[in-house]
């Protein structure tokens, strides 16, 4: 028994050492990241082939366009052939977040479909339940819930509780949602009729830029606690896994009435959420946080204190979209 109780001390002293390390490595490559990725061509898309991206390496993507081109860096760049979060689980808030104009896949790639295309949600969650069941090993045991809200014309909604209407406010420690409904979460069939359920209740509306264009900031959040009977030590976590409103010129949009009020919020919102950014990445004092429901739900998450940000800008492959891209 003395033995088996020393092998379990070292195993625990060993994972705390790999949290520390995967922070650090973390910490290293920055607290906010950026990757791009290309979504495939669809319909008529595919009879046009695509020669105005290129790709000079897995972190820079060239956009040809007539006489000139440009070269961008990012963190990583995901090409339209890849197929398509181990930090919370450590007890550091996480955000992935989905940005990009309507109809280049923000959805696909935070949502997906079955087998190799599963997007972002499904695959973290399930990446998840397996190192749960390693740590379980070293004394480890941990309690997943989650929730499905939306903010829309800044007002935020419960997508699991017939669309609730719900407070936001923010305190000094923390940003608290009065009402948000937490289900708890034990394999994937939970996950799938999360998913469904908030599929059915999230607004979308027509545009001439995609027809089912979402018109409303999705945000899923898996609540993590963690506990080992052993030490007694605790970890909590959020992971926000955020699909965003598509941004969208209002000239190109053809948007009129209700569809240019939204416009107008969700154009603000992503303004605002691009402003937090910024300022964390220049380590400004004050991050305008409150400017808008987006980054109040975010902030947590949004690369301050213990959080881990990386933003994941879709890209309409079209030659046609090659402005807004650049953009």
């Amino acid at each position: 028994m003395s033995q088996l109780s020393a092998k379990r001390d070292e195993l625990r002293e060993k994972d705390e050492q790999m949290r520390l390390l995967h922070n650090a490595v973390v910490d290293l490559k920055g607290q906010i990241r950026v990757a791009v990725r290309v979504r495939p061509p669809l319909g008529k898309e595919m009879d046009v082939p695509i020669t105005h991206i290129t790709y000079p390496g897995v972190s820079s993507i060239k956009l040809d366009q007539g006489k000139s081109s440009q070269s961008f860096e990012f963190q990583r760049v995901f090409g339209p052939n890849m197929s398509q979060a181990r930090s919370c689980l450590h007890g550091y808030n996480v955000s992935i977040i989905a940005y990009g104009q309507t109809g280049s896949g923000k959805t696909h790639t935070m949502r997906g479909g079955e087998g190799d295309a599963e997007g972002i949600i499904p695959r973290a969650v399930k990446y998840l339940f397996q190192s749960r069941d390693k740590l379980s090993d070293l004394d480890w045991a941990f309690e997943f819930k989650a929730s499905f809200l939306e903010v829309y014309n800044e007002e935020v909604y419960d997508l699991l509780s017939e669309r609730k209407k719900l407070e936001v406010k923010m305190g000094t420690g923390n940003t608290v949602v009065n009402g948000l409904k937490y289900y708890e979460i034990n394999d994937k069939d939970d996950i799938e009729n999360i998913l469904a359920v908030a599929d059915r209740t999230r607004s979308t509306a027509a545009t001439k830029c995609n027809e089912q264009s979402s018109r409303s900031h999705a945000v899923f959040e898996l609540a993590i606690q963690g506990s080992n009977k052993t030490s007694g030590a605790y970890r909590h976590a959020a992971l926000h896994l955020v699909d965003l409103a598509g941004s969208e010129r209002v000239k190109e949009s053809g948007a009129e009435g209700d569809r240019f009020k939204e416009m107008t919020y969700i154009n603000s919102a992503l303004s605002n959420l691009q402003n937090c950014i910024r300022s964390q990445l220049n380590k400004n004092q004050h991050i305008p946080y409150r400017n808008s429901k987006l980054t109040m739900l975010l902030r947590d998450s949004l690369g301050a204190g213990n959080s881990k940000t990386m933003v994941i800008v879709a890209l309409n492959p079209a030659v046609t979209q090659i402005a807004e891209t650049k953009r």
